[in-house]
């Protein structure tokens, strides 16, 4: 339920760009948002799995957010659902700058692009190398 209201929430925040944004965008940001705010009752959630052949639904939002270094799905001993190692070198965005950068974004590229551009963190150097690994995952 709260995936599908994250996209009534896009929508509504930029309706003329929503038809036109990539399904990747749309999902991934649903997803990320399902995420943020299941986690807010239930602190053990971990989220949905999003791996290779989930071609549009990516936990890129999850990454941005968590400072946390998590074992890929399937291992029992995972943390999240996120990506591991190197790639995963980006936190500390807020689910609210996510959502600031998202707005009249219709692409992967440009939403990165944005969140680059308008928002501030530490970590943004390394948005380049986990936006490719969730695209590419």
């Amino acid at each position: 339920t709260i995936h599908e209201l994250a996209h009534a929430v896009h929508w509504n925040m930029s309706p003329p760009f929503f038809s036109m944004t990539d399904d990747i965008v749309c999902e991934s940001w649903a997803t990320g948002v399902q995420y943020a705010l299941t986690k807010l009752v239930y602190p053990n959630y971990i989220g949905r799995w999003c791996g290779p052949g989930d071609s549009k639904y990516k936990n890129i939002v999850m990454d941005m957010m968590d400072n946390e270094v998590p074992i890929p799905y399937p291992s029992t001993n995972f943390t999240n659902y996120g990506l591991s190692g190197s790639q995963d070198l980006v936190s500390g965005y807020s689910i609210a700058e996510i959502e600031f950068a998202l707005i009249g974004q219709t692409t992967w590229n440009d939403w990165k692009n944005n969140i680059k551009n308008s928002l501030s963190n530490g970590t943004e150097q390394h948005l380049d190398a986990l936006f490719t690994t969730w695209y590419n995952h």
